[in-house]
């Protein structure tokens, strides 16, 4: 069974992929700056990017207040 490319590049595990990478380049940043980030590789929407923070926060990877993203060790 094959997913399609598309499908898949929205999925809220393959955007908190992607945050994860830009997080081990970068301690921490802003939102805004991950979305400017993430949004030169694959075109990504405000939603995404939220569904992708939320599921690395359940997992207990991911903290943020306001506007400020941290990985936790």
């Amino acid at each position: 069974m094959q997913i399609d490319k598309q499908i898949a590049e929205q999925s809220s595990s393959y955007v908190g992929y992607l945050i994860l990478k830009v997080l081990n380049k970068r301690r921490e940043c802003t939102i805004y700056d991950l979305y400017d980030s993430l949004n030169k590789s694959i075109n990504l929407s405000s939603r995404q990017l939220m569904a992708g923070m939320i599921f690395l926060f359940s997992l207990g990877l991911l903290e943020f207040s306001e506007a400020k993203l941290w990985l936790i060790k």
